[in-house]
């Protein structure tokens, strides 16, 4: 209604865009945000989501294109930072993708999202103690953000710290969202220390939240083998293998 009534305003296309873009109608959310530019050149908002969307396609020289032009015209806008810094993660340039997202924390020391997005790009580059301060950090101020939970048990894990990685998945076995997950890590971890009883019931609760999840079906099969029965150890290859 906004955009009907005041089409050559750019405010009402962004935030339509914005309404698209939360609903993953993405080609309608960009015709908004161009519509938006071509109105106001200068709206860095709009590029960088369009630069967050290509990112989501899986286009990230073009998201690289759309966020780089933004952290060049608007250097004080951390979005452009850490989106870019993103990117470069996800095209596996951890180096590229620190340097930006410090930028970012430099311009707003408190931006979460740039300080998740820190840790990944130092998981990357193998630094898992420096990945989980930056997790931990974050997550004092954004504890409810479950998903980064399941990652820094991840990377405790990867560290050695196999009680705080425990701890971690432990928080999320009940998780709508993640307790698949967290229960499949759980079953992992004991099937790793030689516990392949301890490790059944874990990966059982792991496909009663997903039914399918052809890994935990694999990893029940390895359980198997190791506990000297291979007609369930081939039940459950043949279950990942049809999932």
């Amino acid at each position: 209604d906004a955009v009907n009534k005041a089409p050559r305003k750019a405010r009402p296309h962004i935030n339509l865009g914005v309404a698209y873009q939360d609903l993953g109608q993405t080609s309608e959310a960009l015709k908004e945000y161009e519509a938006a530019l071509r109105i106001k050149p200068d709206l860095h908002l709009a590029k960088a989501n369009i630069g967050v969307i290509y990112f989501r396609q899986g286009d990230y020289e073009r998201a690289r294109q759309n966020l780089d032009a933004v952290r060049q015209a608007a250097p004080s806008f951390p979005g452009g930072w850490w989106n870019l810094g993103m990117v470069y993660i996800a095209m596996k340039q951890p180096d590229k993708a620190l340097e930006v997202l410090d930028q970012a924390l430099k311009e707003k020391p408190d931006l979460y999202v740039a300080r998740f997005a820190k840790g990944d790009a130092l998981a990357l580059k193998g630094d898992f103690n420096g990945a989980i301060e930056n997790y931990n950090y974050a997550l004092k101020d954004q504890p409810e953000l479950t998903a980064f939970k399941l990652r820094l048990g991840t990377f405790y894990r990867r560290a050695g710290n196999l009680q705080a990685a425990e701890d971690a998945f432990r928080s999320l076995v009940a998780d709508p969202q993640y307790g698949a997950d967290a229960n499949r890590n759980l079953g992992v971890m004991m099937s790793e220390a030689g516990k392949n009883d301890d490790a059944i019931p874990y990966l059982l609760t792991a496909l009663k939240l997903r039914p399918v999840y052809p890994e935990v079906h694999h990893d029940l099969a390895v359980v198997y083998i190791h506990r000297g029965m291979p007609g369930r150890a081939i039940e459950e290859t043949r279950n990942a293998l049809a999932q």
